[in-house]
Formats: C-alpha cells, structure tokens, sequence
C-alpha cells in the first residue's frame, strides 16, 4: 500500500499552506487592531526556517532529515511560534492590505499548483485514459 504518494512535496506543500492560513489570520489580528491604543502588529516568519530545510536537500531531495524538519516546522506553526513581532511600530492599513492580497495570491497559486500536480497523478494511474 502506498503510504504517502506525494512525498516530500506534498508535505511541504501543505505546510506551506498551512502557513498561509495562518498569515491570514494575523494579518487580519492586525487590521481588526489597527486603531488599539499600544498594539504592535505581528507577522508570520516562515521563508527563513524554509531555507534552513532547503540547505537538508543538498545531497538527498527527499532526505529523512528534510521530512523530520518539515514536521518540526508544523508542529511549531500549530504551537503559534512561527508568529512574531513585526518590525513596524504601528499598523499600517494600507500595507496590511497588500500582505493580505499577496499572501491569498500565494495560497491560490499553491492551490492551482497541486491540483495540477494530482491531474498528473491521476493521469499516469489512469494511463492517459
């Protein structure tokens, strides 16, 4: 039985999903408190501990290491530590809005991607049929 036929990239996939689920729900803590009186905006920081698993598929593309790193990093995005303080002092409504429609830009492509992925998938199973 086949255990997990997309692998790696299915894996990162989804966490890279689930990273952006989370974005979004940041990004819109941040606009709902735009105007609270001491509130400092937050942020999801995920791309740097992405490349960190990607210097793990230097020599094995799908490495026992990069899968248990992948797994680190969704256990640490469900415990919330993948959210940190953000840089800005004070939110700013407008910016917040372009991370809103870059990152719902990110999580359709991401979408798109791996459904055209599982039409591969189900291609070679079907033979072209």
């Amino acid at each position: 039985m086949i255990d997990d036929i997309g692998g790696v990239t299915s894996r990162l996939v989804s966490l890279a999903l689930d990273v952006s689920s989370q974005r979004q729900q940041v990004i819109a803590h941040n606009i709902a408190n735009a105007d609270t009186p001491g509130f400092s905006p937050q942020k999801v920081s995920f791309e740097q501990l992405l490349e960190k698993a990607n210097l793990l598929t230097s020599d094995q593309p799908a490495s026992r290491e990069l899968v248990s790193e992948i797994d680190r990093l969704q256990q640490r995005l469900h415990r919330g530590e993948l959210i940190e303080a953000s840089e800005d002092e004070t939110v700013s409504l407008d910016m917040e809005m372009v991370k809103l429609t870059e990152n719902v830009l990110h999580y359709r492509a991401m979408l798109e991607g791996l459904a055209k992925r599982g039409s591969l998938i189900k291609l070679a199973i079907t033979e072209g049929k």
